[in-house]
């Protein structure tokens, strides 16, 4: 039965026990209006009502199921073991081996300091230990190989992996970590030229040729610096490798894009 939207709205004030007046005002000359007579719907069981009947359903249908069951039970022919059987072998169970679990590789800790030079170029050192004084004046030599002129240093950053009471992840983390680092707002006051990275994790990491995401200037690579303190070949070994990447005519070049 389809109900009207004034219908509904008629059976809807009856059930609120709201009486339905109808005003009207009849016009001079109007023919009189007619009475409305509403259809009313079917009247809906109790909630006690509607749970007498679910029992009364129930009971019902319990003798048929067990009757349906007897009859199935009955027309089952019954099995005739063999004259002669053969003792039966127990074949035990081998439990089935489960696969190892494949998870990410875990990456040791990385600690490393970021140096933002006046001429926009980072060098990302990686230590084994807190930076030393000698660190910092083997650093700085290699600056001022660099740049002869000289190069101030505008901030000095601590890239430390995992975070504090953060278990260490995969290689793909940490690579994304330390370029969302190195790409952070305390870098984007001035595009960054090129980068520096001394240090063989460092280097892997961002040279890795799977991620391109946060995007990087230029990269170079070379030992850390504790290689570099460890002998005078490996520091010659570097400087001649700079010169054949570029890297030092390309440091060379780069104007101040700080202020002094």
């Amino acid at each position: 039965m389809n109900l009207s939207v004034t219908q509904q709205r008629a059976v809807y004030l009856q059930r609120l026990g709201i009486p339905l007046w109808v005003p009207r005002y009849q016009l001079p000359g109007a023919a009189p209006s007619q009475a409305c007579t509403w259809q009313q719907p079917p009247p809906q069981p109790s909630r006690k009502e509607r749970l007498l009947q679910a029992t009364a359903a129930l009971d019902l249908a319990a003798p048929a199921r067990a009757k349906t069951a007897q009859v199935a039970e009955a027309a089952t022919p019954l099995r005739t073991p063999p004259a002669a059987t053969k003792p039966v072998t127990e074949t035990p169970l081998i439990e089935p081996q489960t696969a190892p679990t494949s998870t990410a590789p875990v990456e040791a800790p990385l600690q490393a300091d970021i140096w933002l030079l006046a001429n926009g170029w980072q060098l990302v050192l990686e230590l084994d230990a807190p930076l030393t004084q000698d660190d910092i004046q083997l650093t700085q030599n290699l600056v001022r190989a660099l740049a002869p002129q000289g190069i101030g240093l505008v901030s000095q950053r601590q890239f430390s992996w995992p975070r504090p009471h953060l278990a260490a992840g995969s290689a793909q983390e940490l690579t994304t970590s330390l370029r969302t680092f190195l790409t952070g707002a305390q870098y984007q006051q001035h595009p960054i030229v090129g980068l520096l990275a001394l240090g063989p994790r460092v280097a892997q990491l961002l040279t890795e040729p799977s991620v391109q995401w946060p995007p990087l200037p230029t990269v170079y690579t070379g030992p850390s610096l504790a290689q570099l303190r460890a002998a005078a070949e490996h520091k010659a070994h570097f400087w001649q490798q700079a010169g054949d990447q570029g890297l030092r005519a390309h440091f060379a070049s780069s104007a101040l894009v700080w202020p002094a």
